[in-house]
């Protein structure tokens, strides 16, 4: 192998790195990776398993924090693009290499680099009340979603299939496509039905996006395998699944809606583990600023069962704890963050070591980071990958190939003091799983670390060794799920197997189902400030739904998929469209997010936090064999939940299918503006054609009493009486045309 040492010749980034970096923790870690990267490709070779690992972009987009009284458009200024701005944030694309000399504007107080996401019905319908809805058993009509944008952003998509078309099959119900492509946030849009119909997908190697969007918002009513929202208007965002392209995607969807005048959910069954979990880093700052214009759907994610994190509240006689980084995988790979936080600014003691697992025994520890480094990174390095100020050790020369380090510093944004370790290195071929990385964690009495690792590459483990910490699952929770403007959805049970095309019963192995209850996988956590996630649970086990026609067209032929595992088969036009199972909470997401869909039907004002009072009232009571907080207020109640929307929106009970029995009962209260919109909205909604004679009388006499209670209302909520006056003016109107049709 080609040595690759080198040391740091550029004079002016010594000297910006040995200053307080205004670039976050896991950034700065990404750019010492990009520069092992370059020299790689400078060198033309590869380091073993490290080359399977993804390359990072030339161009990235950042989140950055403005100064206050700063605005976006200066910082075009420094030759960089503003992509997106709101908050007090901006979205920003700039040379990687650029990065660190940008983040030194004086209009910047900090710089994030964005992160790489992962993705995380025919019975599940039934088993939450979807099918009353759409059938609008004991309503004056039936709720599916129509008049509703329903948004997502995934990889994976096929906007073509048969899922997504109107009832007819006629026209295609998915108004816009935007693709984002890599690290750089490159755009491109589709906004007519004939380039809508000539894109094909985003990616031939996945079908999860498309499995989504059905589970949302599918239509095809040839199988039983329609979704939640069949009648609601599509946006799709897709490609490559950075956290900058999700929050610009999902800006623009919400932008559509706006101009179409037409409430909006938004669903993301996309996950990342390693970060604050508090809502204040700045991707899920922009999500609850999002969350203001939309109400937007996160699933909780699927590492309920894996121990990811690590929580230890130091005692008087436990100042210390000890955990091994154990690779998920097979392949010898130790790559990615384990993210540690303290409660407050108070300093963990950390200290990174390599462990001879034969021996028994430490080979080799780093000198402890046991103060803030200012966010200066110090890393332990084989030759191969040496840069000046870098430790070297023949042990861990031995036993690995690449780099760890460590850096610590007290976050401006939320006072609190991170220590980050970052790994990029595989085993040599001597290793053999002999030596492996460990931490030791030192505090004083009180003080408290919060720790998380990716879930892709790494994990905590105690090697079945006395005194080591074996990891926690009470943290899983996705990072991106912490926002205070999102609803998390989490996974329930509602069955364990399903009838292929052929007829023959199939089932997940492996997977431990317990129809009612929080599925094992769905991920949880108690946060810092108390708050508990999952919010809800809904069907993510075993969910049939539609499959991306590119994606099976290329598995069948490369024999990755079984054509006899699908549950439906529709052949049209020369196309195959499947449909077919899938688990996880990326499932229950959509579920929820049809089923807000049908609630905003009903209440188009209908606010984040009305969905999750809403939501939490009406839920069913579901068990966890984790533990209770997986399980969340229960599993979603579609239907009981519509019937709250619909009787909260006009405070005098439920409209019934029959105007002969009963229009309106027992008004309650007084109202706010909102709530007499929905009341005017409901009035409207009823067939006046159909009324006449003593329904007519009656009818009318319901609309005094509407009247005098907004009369009563006005004069005691004087802020809103001009308004109150303008919604009497209507219903005076509309009084008027009835007694003209009396």
């Amino acid at each position: 192998m080609k040595k690759i040492a080198i040391t740091i010749l550029s004079m002016c980034a010594l000297a910006s790195m040995s200053a307080q970096s205004k670039i976050d923790l896991l950034g700065q870690a990404q750019l010492r990776q990009h520069r092992t990267e370059q020299r790689m490709k400078n060198a033309g070779d590869q380091l073993n398993q490290l080359s399977q690992v993804e390359k990072l972009a030339d161009e990235v987009v950042v989140f950055v924090a403005l100064e206050d009284g700063a605005s976006a458009s200066d910082l075009v200024e420094d030759g960089v693009e503003v992509l997106d701005s709101r908050g007090g944030l901006a979205l920003v694309r700039v040379p990687i290499d650029q990065v660190e000399r940008f983040s030194q504007n004086t209009l910047i107080k900090k710089v994030e680099f964005g992160k790489k996401v992962l993705p995380k019905m025919d019975v599940a319908r039934g088993f939450s009340g979807v099918d009353m809805a759409h059938e609008g058993v004991g309503l004056e009509k039936s709720y599916a979603g129509a008049g509703v944008v329903t948004g997502v952003f995934d990889t994976g998509l096929d906007p073509n299939h048969l899922a997504f078309k109107n009832a007819e099959q006629t026209e295609s119900r998915v108004r816009r496509v935007w693709r984002y492509k890599g690290q750089n946030g490159l755009l491109s849009t589709y906004d007519t039905p004939q380039e809508i119909s000539n894109f094909s997908t985003d990616n031939t190697a996945s079908t999860h996006g498309t499995h989504v969007a059905g589970i949302m918002a599918g239509g095809y009513s040839g199988n039983m395998f329609y979704g939640v929202a069949p009648e609601a208007d599509i946006v799709i965002g897709c490609g490559d699944l950075y956290d900058a392209n999700i929050i610009l995607g999902t800006t623009r969807m919400i932008d559509y809606a706006i101009e179409e005048g037409k409430p909006i959910v938004v669903n993301l069954s996309l996950g990342v583990n390693t970060g604050p979990h508090d809502g204040t880093d700045y991707f899920s700052r922009y999500i609850d600023e999002l969350g203001k214009e939309a109400v937007i759907c996160v699933s909780s994610g699927n590492e309920g069962t894996l121990p990811i994190a690590l929580h230890h509240k130091f005692g008087r006689n436990s100042d210390q704890v000890k955990t091994f980084v154990s690779r998920i995988s097979d392949d010898g790979l130790y790559y990615g963050t384990i993210d540690c936080w303290s409660a407050d600014n108070s300093v963990v003691k950390l200290t990174p070591i390599i462990y001879d697992l034969v021996e028994d025994k430490i080979v080799y520890q780093m000198p402890p980071c046991e103060k803030s480094t200012g966010g200066e990174w110090q890393y332990l390095s084989s030759a191969d990958y040496f840069e000046e100020g870098d430790f070297t050790d023949q042990a861990f020369d031995q036993a690995f190939q690449g780099f760890m380090g460590y850096a610590s510093t007290v976050v401006s944004d939320n006072k609190r003091y991170e220590v980050a370790l970052y790994l990029y290195m595989t085993e040599t071929a001597d290793n053999k799983g002999r030596y492996v990385p460990a931490m030791i964690f030192e505090g004083n009495e009180g003080q408290q670390i919060y720790g998380y690792s990716d879930g892709s590459y790494v994990q905590f483990t105690d090697n079945n060794r006395d005194g080591w910490y074996a990891g926690t699952t009470n943290g899983t929770i996705s990072n991106m799920a912490c926002g205070h403007n999102v609803i998390v959805v989490g996974s329930c049970d509602s069955r364990n197997s399903y009838k292929t095309k052929d007829g023959y019963t199939a089932s997940y192995q492996g997977v431990n189902i317990v129809v009612g209850n929080a599925s094992e996988f769905t991920s949880y956590g108690e946060l810092l400030d108390g708050r508990k996630l999952p919010h809800i649970l809904a069907p993510g086990c075993v969910v049939v739904s539609s499959y991306s026609s590119p994606y099976m067209k290329s598995a069948l032929a490369a024999g990755t998929e079984r054509e006899e595992y699908a549950a439906a088969k529709v052949s049209l036009d020369g196309t195959d469209y499947y449909w077919g199972p899938m688990v996880g909470t990326s499932m229950a997401s959509p579920f929820m997010a049809g089923t807000v869909a049908l609630w905003l039907q009903a209440n188009n004002e209908l606010t984040v936090h009305d969905v999750l009072d809403i939501a939490s009232e009406t839920a069913t009571k579901a068990e966890s064999t984790i533990d209770p907080i997986q399980s969340g207020a229960g599993r979603v109640s579609v239907f009981n939940g519509l019937k709250k929307v619909l009787n909260d929106a006009t405070g005098i009970g439920e409209i019934v299918a029959n105007p002969s029995e009963k229009f309106l009962l027992q008004p309650v209260g007084e109202k706010s503006l909102t709530k007499l919109n929905g009341i005017l909205q409901k009035f409207q909604s009823i067939d006046l054609k159909n009324l006449k004679g003593p329904e007519l009388t009656k009818f009318m006499n319901e609309f005094d009493k509407l009247r005098n209670l907004i009369d009563s209302a006005a004069r005691s909520l004087t802020t809103y009486s001009k308004e109150f006056q303008q919604q009497e003016d209507k219903l005076n109107k509309a009084k008027s045309l009835l007694s003209d049709k009396k």
